[in-house]
């Protein structure tokens, strides 16, 4: 998909919207997530930070729910690279 990127989902921006597509290999975390309803191909998007930016709140198929960045960093997210307009 052209305009896509791959990052973690610690490193997305506050406010965007990515899919997932990459689960942890730890298998705890993973078994949690995927009971939460977080798997491949959901949409998800960073709606909050704490104030030192740990832990933030994701917002995926109408569920709130909060993540520490050391978990969220395990979770490979598709999203649309901004494109600069000078370009």
């Amino acid at each position: 998909m052209k305009g896509n990127t791959t990052c973690t989902l610690s490193e997305l921006p506050l406010g965007e919207e990515a899919v997932i597509t990459g689960m942890p290999k730890d298998e705890y975390l993973c078994s949690k997530l995927v009971q939460y309803g977080i798997t491949n191909k959901v949409r998800i998007k960073k709606v909050y930070c704490a104030p030192l930016s740990d832990p933030c709140a994701y917002l995926y198929r109408g569920t709130l729910i909060s993540l520490r960045n050391s978990d969220a960093e395990k979770i490979i997210v598709s999203c649309h690279k901004k494109r600069n307009r000078h370009n």
